[in-house]
């Protein structure tokens, strides 16, 4: 039995006595009650503090993209990108910026991309980064990318998207006045 059972339990049979000791049962019983309650609520406040001091979610290591064919679609990014191939393991493929791990390309037999809709419009999961979004917009143009136009959302920045060869969609995104380090 809980000790909100029991002490409901031992609340009715003071409350049916009706005494002054009864009384003051009831009242020992709230202040107890209320400081549990008070414990508890303090129990859960450290504890949410230490979790935002450790143990805290530092940002997104990688994401894990769908493919056709895993050999094919690591060259294509680390041309395109710049990427390192890293961690080969036949069917998966990690994709490396310097040291830090961007992509985990999954070879699928599935027609599965990373993509979902919304009102009817296809839009993508991953969202890159970017310096010069007018010099990667050109260079990939140049370099036969599927990309579609820049554009530029004022304070919210400057976005435009490009596919790969599975047809998963990737947005790049330059915004001066956000600063991203990694």
């Amino acid at each position: 039995m809980s000790v909100e059972v029991t002490g409901r339990v031992l609340l009715r049979s003071i409350l049916s006595s009706r005494t002054l000791q009864g009384l003051l049962l009831i009242r020992i019983w709230v202040s107890w009650f209320k400081l549990t309650r008070l414990l508890k609520l303090i129990a859960l406040e450290l504890l949410r503090s230490d979790y935002m001091e450790n143990g805290r979610i530092m940002g997104i290591a990688y994401n894990v993209v769908p493919v056709a064919d895993v050999k094919k679609s690591g060259e294509w990014f680390v041309n395109h990108f710049g990427f390192n191939i890293r961690n080969d393991r036949g069917t998966d493929l990690s994709l490396f910026k310097e040291n830090r791990p961007i992509l985990v390309l999954t070879e699928t037999d599935n027609d599965t991309r990373a993509v979902f809709e919304v009102k009817g419009r296809t839009r993508w999961v991953i969202t890159f980064f970017t310096d010069d979004i007018a010099s990667i917009h050109n260079r990939l143009s140049l370099e036969g990318v599927t990309v579609r136009n820049i554009c530029d959302e004022g304070i919210y920045g400057k976005f435009f998207v490009f596919e790969d060869l599975d047809g998963n969609l990737f947005d790049v995104w330059e915004n001066r006045d956000c600063e991203l380090t990694f």
